[in-house]
């Protein structure tokens, strides 16, 4: 019988501890999808230059695809 110590006796051990850091960067990740997802339609209406060059498809798609793949998580 092996002993508790040996290699081929417990199961992996990975801790969720080691996971930290690449849980917090993808709150980061999501925080910023979002900050821009919410702040591009507003952004592109209130600045004359950036609603003279933006496309009425772009701005639409800006508008509701984020809230859209919101509402499918």
């Amino acid at each position: 019988m092996a002993t508790p110590n040996t290699p081929g006796d417990h199961c992996d051990d990975t801790r969720p501890i080691d996971r930290v850091g690449f849980r917090v960067s993808a709150l980061f990740v999501i925080l910023l999808t979002s900050l821009i997802g919410t702040l591009f339609p507003i952004i592109t209406k209130r600045v004359k230059y950036l609603r003279k060059r933006v496309p009425g498809v772009v701005f639409e798609f800006g508008k509701y695809v984020p809230f859209s793949l919101l509402d499918e998580v």
